[in-house]
């Protein structure tokens, strides 16, 4: 018996798999941690820790206490962390590749926790963020260039008008003057007019008693009537002259007169806002705010899928074919039938329900669901969450999610603070609604934000952080529209809003009122050299309209001689000449 069992090689064999054992049984838990923290933190793009690792071997269970993944955009936080996770695992399946996990438990999930120390990150994400170049929300805002120019500035950016339109007003009311004053010694004299009506009235006591004396009458008229037309012409020439003097004065005064005016609205033209620039302000101030309620409602795209995901596409180990292969297609080799998980959010805990996580939805047939419903809580008035997601043996990700928030009210928090300007939200109350789908990895869809109740304060030292906060003040409920892009794990936001509308009015109309006031010297400044140029101008439109009104005066006495019809004169003249005749011819017929 001796001669077929070798007893030492006996013993070093068993000592050899004892002491395999025991280094398994002593540094499996160190190891496993190793690797977890390791695949993690290459599919989380930044630092994982795992405070510790502990392994039941009967049942086989594994205990992971304090899950801290670090916010690659944010290293000073965690973007996602549990305070312990657990699971049972069929060890033997394990074995030989199959993971299954009958349930899962979680508790002590929370997001945007702050960490004790920066987090590291990937050093090929970083190069990753930096080649896509997409500013913060912060650099956008600086990007805009907001900022509102002093009362000088304005000043030489409006180009004032109002000297130069008094000194062509002078310019052309002097030379008016002297072309009216020129062409006043072509309108007849008083005298001229009461010549011809004395004239007028001589012809008209006149009775022809033969026909020399007609003829001698009718020369006279004659001559009188040609007078009277050449003075009348010389009248109308005038009078034209005077009324295009007039209406050219008239018009030099009007101007004047709305020169301080518009020059004034031309500044205030210079501090009204582009849409196109403020239509980024919604996006600044709530994008922060919207990208951590996307990475909240998101997880089990953003966060939990890609993980999957990252395991499915895992490149073929080198020693593929050099073992026996278990894997025969028909079932999954990574499924947790059931997860229970208990997500923190403003100091409500929240179950989150998982079923199916796997990546091997067409082997089980099902995709993964996930579903979340809270009653009212001192936060909400309602809150539901539900959706699914299945990743094909392509490894293509589809999946659609739908959720309902009602009468949440927000903490007070800062939107957006630069170097000399803070806003902050002090209250809001919201509405929420959405439906999102993935097809091929891609995002659509989006959901609608209400907000009510809004109450925003601007801190800042500069002249248009004032401004910007009385606009805001202005603004207590607005819509936001979000849009939802990009690919799982790096979505993209598409936020829009009446916000900007509101703002817009609101931010021109402090603009214009600050204007005015600041404004009101240079008003002041005009107006009184308008009035310097009135005291000269106005006399001379008023002696010209004195001259108007007395060519209109003349040419109305002299129309009114000629309306006498001298023609009529004449033939009455010639009428009693004949009947005078007629008379004379009748007396001598008689008398003889």
């Amino acid at each position: 018996m001796n001669k077929v069992i070798r007893w030492r090689g006996m013993l070093a064999f068993f000592g050899f798999f004892a002491v395999l054992i025991a280094i398994v049984y002593l540094f499996a838990a160190p190891l496993l941690r190793f690797g977890l923290t390791t695949g993690l933190t290459r599919a989380n793009g930044a630092e994982v820790n795992i405070s510790s690792l502990n392994i039941n071997w009967s049942p086989f269970a594994v205990e992971l206490n304090m899950i801290e993944f670090t916010d690659p955009e944010t290293p000073e936080l965690n973007r996602f962390q549990a305070e312990r996770v657990s699971f049972g695992l069929d060890l033997l399946p394990a074995m030989i590749g199959r993971v299954y996990i009958d349930e899962l438990t979680a508790t002590g999930i929370a997001m945007a926790v702050e960490r004790s120390r920066p987090g590291r990150i990937r050093a090929d994400y970083i190069a990753e963020r930096e080649a896509a170049g997409n500013p913060t929300w912060g650099e956008r805002f600086t990007e805009l260039g907001f900022d509102f120019p002093d009362v000088n500035e304005l000043l030489e950016r409006s180009e004032i008008r109002t000297p130069q339109v008094i000194d062509e007003a002078e310019t052309r009311s002097r030379a008016t003057r002297d072309d009216v004053q020129a062409r006043r010694e072509d309108l007849p004299a008083s005298s001229v007019v009461d010549d011809y009506e004395e004239r007028l009235r001589e012809l008209r006591e006149q009775r022809p008693r033969s026909i020399e004396e007609f003829e001698r009458l009718r020369g006279q008229l004659t001559e009188l009537r040609d007078d009277m037309r050449s003075d009348r012409d010389r009248v109308i020439a005038f009078k034209d002259s005077v009324e295009n003097a007039y209406e050219q004065v008239s018009t030099d005064v009007r101007q004047l007169r709305d020169a301080p005016g518009n020059d004034l609205q031309r500044i205030r033209q210079l501090i009204e806002l582009d849409n196109d620039a403020i239509s980024d302000i919604a996006g600044i101030l709530f994008g922060p705010q919207v990208q951590k309620w996307t990475d909240y409602g998101l997880i089990a795209f953003d966060f939990v899928a890609p993980l999957l995901q990252s395991e499915a596409e895992e490149e073929p180990s080198r020693w593929e074919g050099r073992f026996i292969e278990f894997d025969d297609g028909d079932q999954a080799t990574f499924l947790i039938r059931l997860a229970h998980t208990s997500l923190t959010m403003a100091d409500i805990d929240i179950d989150l329900r998982w079923d199916n996580i796997t990546w091997q939805h067409e082997r089980i047939g099902s995709p993964t669901t996930y579903a979340l419903s809270v009653t009212e809580t001192p936060y909400w008035r309602s809150l539901s969450a539900d959706g699914n997601f299945f990743i094909n043996e392509a490894i293509e990700f589809s999946g659609q999610q739908q959720w309902a928030l009602l009468g949440a009210e927000l903490a007070a928090q800062t939107l957006l603070e630069q170097s000399n300007l803070r806003v902050d939200l002090s209250n809001a109350v919201l509405d929420s609604r959405g439906d999102i789908q993935i097809t091929n990895g891609q995002f659509s869809g989006g959901g609608a934000v209400n907000m009510q109740s809004v109450q925003l304060n601007t801190t800042g030292e500069r002249t248009w952080t004032r401004l910007l906060g009385q606009a805001l003040d202005q603004v207590n409920a607005f819509d936001l529209d979000i849009g939802l892009g990009g690919r799982v794990g790096s979505p993209r936001l598409n936020i829009s809003s009446d916000l900007d509308n509101q703002l817009q009015t609101a931010l021109t109309g402090v603009m214009q009122e600050y204007a005015g006031e600041q404004l009101a010297e240079v008003r002041a400044q005009l107006e009184a050299e308008v009035a310097r140029a009135m005291a000269d101008i106005q006399p001379r439109l008023d002696q010209i309209n004195e001259l108007r009104t007395l060519a209109e005066n003349r040419e109305a006495r002299i129309q009114g001689l000629l309306d006498e019809e001298l023609d009529n004169l004449r033939d009455s003249a010639l009428d009693q000449l004949r009947n005078r005749l007629g008379d004379q011819l009748r007396g001598r017929i008689g008398g003889g």
